[in-house]
């Protein structure tokens, strides 16, 4: 199968990195809106850097978004209706109407922003749980912490004082724990190669004008239709959409579920896990809500509701959070939250910006005590696995490449999704003081 990575930052060279390990995969072109990142990348994986992404399009079977947030539902609309296979990196997309557009396209329909998706009627617009559509803030919840919110999934993203944007860090689309490969200033971007206007500068990493055009619906509404170089509908293979949540793929997380099963009934789950926000290299594109769709609950968060949920096999349905927005930065870089999930189990989750990394998971279950770190795992203090964590970020990404072409069981887009609509519920429990608010 042929790949087409968009994005040449730190996630995209761990994309590099797992393909090259995978036996029936290749990775033929890359396209970034800072041609030398894109050029570096492709140049140390023996793949071509393009210009534009229909360019990708052209030349490959399977598209890896690794870009900012904001721009999932546009990139990934246009390269379905070109009838390729397209891995999204998580999270979905930034609010629960774009997942709905991305998990209800079929082929020939360009999807707009605010239009109903065909398999959840009045749903994108008028919402579920009392939804009126608005884009508005929730209104207070009843006692028993269920939700009585009057607005829609909107793009409001945390509360918070409204200082400039974070410092600017001078990457593009980097993911968060990477190589160094995906460091390099912004030296321009291509929007043209986006959305099809001409080429100006951009102050994040080649990424922000695309982002304000998507968040204008611009992308939604255009860039699907009249692709070069995309196959007629008729007889054209039709797209694929698969969410990437490579974090169920770590051999330690993966070991930990089997664990899980022989270890009783849970009944604590703690996690604790780093995110350096004020790092020199940091991509300044995670400090712009918009082009990020919040802060730390956005962007690592999201991991660990799903990581809960997928290790407990119980979906959120609600959810209590906090979160810290400094002064001075336009997302919040720190938030503690428990997440409410069917059955009565519950997920507290501590997520810190600290300059040191660390990422400890402890489940205590009636029979035993799991912890996992990146490093490996330990039951009831005794070391069951061990791993070389670097080694094993990518590997990571390698087996869930090889899960995608066996066609073997990854995340689903409702789960997707609904991680998406959690983190949306943390910010707006976080706007109303940490009451519960169902997701």
């Amino acid at each position: 199968m042929r790949l087409g990575l968009v994005g040449a930052g730190e996630v995209a060279w761990r994309h590099a990195a797992a393909a090259a390990e995978v036996d029936g995969l290749t990775l033929i072109t890359v396209f970034d809106p800072v041609p030398a990142r894109a050029a570096r990348l492709a140049e140390t994986y023996g793949a071509r850097a393009v210009a534009g992404f229909d360019e990708v399009l052209d030349a490959v079977d399977l598209v890896a978004l690794a870009v900012p947030h904001a721009l999932h539902e546009s990139l990934a609309l246009r390269a379905l209706e070109a009838g390729r296979k397209v891995l999204v990196e998580k999270p979905l997309a930034t609010t629960v109407e774009s997942c709905d557009r991305m998990i209800g396209y079929r082929p020939g329909r360009a999807l707009v922003r605010g239009d109903r998706s065909p398999d959840r009627p009045g749903e994108a617009r008028d919402g579920r749980d009392g939804r009126d559509g608005r884009d508005g803030r929730d209104g207070p919840d009843g006692p028993d912490g269920r939700d009585g919110r009057d607005g829609r999934d909107g793009r409001d993203g945390p509360d918070g004082p409204d200082g400039p944007d974070g410092p600017d860090g001078p990457d593009g689309p980097d993911g968060p724990d990477g190589p160094e490969g995906g460091r390099g200033g912004p030296e321009g971007g291509r929007r043209d190669a986006l959305i099809g206007s001409a080429a100006s500068e951009s102050p994040v990493g080649g990424w922000a004008e695309a982002g304000e055009a998507a968040q204008a619906g611009e992308v939604a509404a255009g860039v699907v239709s009249g692709a070069a170089g995309a196959p007629a509908i008729g007889g054209a293979p039709v797209g694929e959409l698969v969410v990437g949540q490579q974090g169920r793929f770590f051999g330690q997380v993966q070991a930990a579920r089997d664990e899980l099963a022989r270890l009783g009934e849970p009944l604590l789950y703690v996690e604790r896990r780093s995110a350096d926000y004020r790092r020199p290299d940091r991509p300044a594109w995670f400090a712009d809500p918009v082009l990020a769709g919040g802060g730390i609950v956005m962007l690592v968060g999201v991991h660990s509701i799903d990581r809960a949920s997928w290790l407990l096999g119980s979906p959120p349905v609600a959810v209590a959070g906090s979160i810290a927005t400094p002064a001075g930065w336009s997302v919040e870089t720190s938030a503690a939250g428990t997440v409410h999930l069917s059955g009565g189990l519950r997920a507290h989750l501590a997520l810190i910006d600290s300059p040191e990394f660390f990422h400890e998971t402890t489940v205590v279950c009636s029979r035993g005590t799991l912890v996992i770190d990146p490093s490996g795992l330990s039951v009831d203090g005794r070391r069951v696995l061990t791993v070389d964590a670097d080694r094993e970020y990518t590997a990571s990404f390698r087996r869930q490449y090889q899960a995608l072409l066996r066609g073997d069981p990854m995340a689903t887009l409702a789960e997707g999704r609904l991680a998406v609509a959690t983190v949306r519920a943390w910010y707006r429990s976080a706007a109303g003081r940490g009451v519960p608010v169902s997701v």
